[in-house]
């Protein structure tokens, strides 16, 4: 496992041409699959209920061809991540801490989210939900950040652009870290993913209700996500369940791997 397989391209699994919409933001495509047929057993749940999108607007338009596209102004999501870098102070408890034991301490945090005696798989979520949940974790990748000392010592427009480097890399490792701690050896035997708190799925099971959001076939997108959920169970999954990671091992990957994308 290395950061290349972390970062690992996903437009090279797909076999379509895409549209560029420099607005446009993708669905969270390492768990998304509409593969059925999988031996997990997962009971059938209802989808999971969109709730209010914070700090985002998002405005369904048609493109030259008739098909939607999905324009999203994030100035409230990035005006909260400024006030956070502004006025970020490491707690008291935490204050004599080394660099490392502090980012640890803000991934434990962070992993409170998920607890095992309550997580329940669902074989369907609305892209709302993915897209929610997607801004909630830039903030708390942005407040483990924070108790990196080299990191607090950029200067604001350098840290805001490093975030926009390496969030995606950041909490796709963590999700399948998470997944590796809290299921072991059945998060890889049954293709189980936690996709927001508390609830995860079998990615060959999982179906997405796009609603709005959608404009590519459906053909497309089962074969950009099926192929990105293999290689990345494969590469990334198996590897971190075999290595039985601390929370500390965890926390300095994650860090590693924040400074390895942004150096390049």
């Amino acid at each position: 496992m290395t950061p290349e397989n972390v970062k690992y391209n996903y437009d090279s699994a797909v076999h379509y041409n895409r549209k560029a919409s420099p607005k446009l933001i993708m669905p969270d495509s390492d768990v998304l699959s509409p593969y059925p047929n999988s031996p997990c057993d997962t009971i059938p749940d209802p989808i999971i209920s969109p709730r209010p999108i914070k700090d985002v607007t998002y405005e369904v338009q048609t493109d030259e061809k008739g098909e939607p596209i999905v324009m999203l102004d994030i100035t409230g999501l990035l005006n909260n991540i400024t006030s956070m870098l502004d006025d970020f102070t490491p707690a008291e408890n935490v204050a004599g801490m080394s660099t490392l034991k502090r980012m640890e301490h803000a991934l434990d945090e962070y992993r409170q989210i998920h607890h095992s005696n309550d997580i329940k798989f669902v074989q369907s979520i609305s892209m709302q939900e993915i897209i929610r949940t997607g801004n909630d974790q830039i903030k708390s990748i942005t407040k483990f950040l924070m108790h990196s000392d080299p990191f607090r010592s950029l200067k604001n427009e350098d840290q805001m652009q490093m975030l926009k480097s390496i969030w995606v890399q950041w909490k796709r490792l963590e999700r399948y870290a998470s997944t590796a701690k809290i299921f072991g050896r059945r998060m890889v035997d049954d293709q189980i993913i936690t996709l927001t708190p508390g609830v995860a799925a079998n990615v060959n099971k999982l179906k997405v209700d796009y609603a709005d959001f959608v404009y590519k076939k459906a053909e497309g997108m089962k074969c950009f996500m099926g192929n990105f959920n293999t290689r990345m169970m494969d590469e990334v999954g198996r590897p971190l369940v075999e290595l039985e990671l601390s929370s500390v091992e965890t926390a300095f990957m994650l860090a590693q791997l924040s400074w390895h994308v942004a150096g390049k």
